[in-house]
């Protein structure tokens, strides 16, 4: 059995519903870890997705109800074991259910060899402006966090991209636009014919493009912001 709080409830504040996290990274929930808490690894096994939170069936046939800071705890523990498809499929899957966030922590934490499953929002956010700084430019990453939904969001993606390259050591799922977010952060003043000949494509390709758009429109969505 997994530990259970009061009437048999799962510890912990946040679930995850419909593929969405909701809860509190940032407080005491997520530092069960360092009080000594920790789920059973016994409970591994295939995930099904139901209910109020995430169903894990386990080999021995037996479902738990998680709630969402289990599961975060529970992708801490599996990060820490070795590289294996097995592992990178189970985190990719759940990573990408959860949300931007998961993925960060699992893309970037690959890159650079740090398990942020067990880090607050702030510090995982400062670790994605260092990195980008470095595989772009610090003009681009101040750009990129400068909303912080669209930091996740597309730190995300980039991240994926960069991690199927230098971790699976395969062509990133969406090559095209991976390039030309990582062109765009690494010089954001590029004309958007330069911009198209850095990535392989084509202006009426990158006008496409949800990542690139994101990103090209943040002056625009600050100019909204002023007061008049």
């Amino acid at each position: 059995m997994l530990p259970q709080g009061e009437g048999g409830r799962p510890r912990g504040t946040g679930t995850v519903q419909a593929g969405v996290w909701s809860g509190n990274l940032n407080g005491p929930e997520f530092q069960l870890r360092s009080a000594g808490w920790r789920p059973k690894r016994a409970a591994v096994g295939r995930c099904a997705r139901g209910g109020a939170g995430v169903t894990w069936l386990p080999s021995g046939g037996r479902s738990a109800k998680w709630s969402g800071v289990e599961h975060i705890l529970f992708l801490a523990d599996l990060f820490d074991q070795p590289h294996s498809q097995e592992r990178h499929e189970r985190l990719d899957f759940d990573c990408a259910m959860i949300g931007d966030r998961m993925m960060v922590r699992y893309y970037l934490g690959s890159l650079i060899g740090r398990n942020l499953f067990r880090e607050p929002d702030a510090e995982v956010l400062r670790h994605l402006v260092a990195y980008v700084s470095t595989v772009a430019s610090a003009q681009g990453a101040s750009l990129l966090m400068e909303e912080e939904w669209v930091g996740w969001l597309v730190g995300a993606f980039l991240l994926r991209g960069l991690f199927e390259t230098r971790v699976l050591d395969k062509a990133p799922r969406d090559r095209k636009q991976v390039a030309a977010v990582r062109a765009l952060l690494t010089d954001p003043s590029i004309s958007l014919p330069a911009l198209a000949t850095a990535a392989g494509t084509t202006e009426k390709q990158l006008a496409r493009m949800t990542h690139v758009s994101l990103i090209r429109a943040v002056p625009t969505r600050r100019g909204k912001r002023r007061p008049a």
